[in-house]
């Protein structure tokens, strides 16, 4: 209940990611040209809209009180895919991400960081319901977040100290 500036918060991306519950300007999301990627299967959408309006909001103000009804008895929703399906979703949803900050003439070492605070999470949550194929799961995240450390697309602000051990021993950086 309060206004934050994601630009020198980070307390806005640490939010879970209810996009669906939100009021947006329509000339803000032009702007910025924001959109919810449209790929078969609908899943994890929402992380990078999510992301791209906090990249670039100035004010963003949470409330308490939902005002929307999330869904998930529908047979072809995410949580109902088998571990295969959930990790080629997953997956295809972060590089889409990463896509739009690599095309973006002005994305910034923020945005990187934000990016690769939210994926690592996201990562690990796949790798938990990969099942049968968490080794798989693993050695993808692994291998794509190592890339991002490597190129100093991570930023240890976004996460507190015992967060940042856990994530170089995921990495497997000394």
């Amino acid at each position: 209940n309060q206004i934050l500036n994601p630009q020198i918060d980070i307390r806005p991306f640490r939010t879970a990611l209810h996009t669906w519950a939100g009021l947006y300007k329509r000339d803000f999301l032009n702007k910025h040209h924001i959109r919810h990627h449209e790929t078969p299967g609908g899943s994890y959408q929402d992380v990078g809209f999510h992301l791209k309006t906090l990249y670039y909001a100035q004010r963003v103000y949470f409330i308490e009180n939902p005002f929307y009804c999330w869904r998930q008895d529908n047979p072809g929703s995410s949580i109902h895919y088998n571990a295969s399906k959930l990790i080629e979703k997953s997956f295809k949803e972060w590089d889409l991400n990463k896509q739009f900050l690599e095309q973006s003439f002005d994305t910034t070492d923020r945005m990187w960081g934000s990016f690769n605070y939210r994926r690592y999470y996201s990562y690990l949550w796949t790798i938990e319901m990969a099942n049968e194929l968490k080794d798989e799961a693993t050695e993808i995240a692994r291998k794509e977040l190592t890339e991002a450390y490597d190129e100093g697309k991570f930023a240890k602000e976004f996460f507190s100290e015992d967060e940042w051990k856990k994530v170089l021993k995921f990495l497997k950086v000394k």
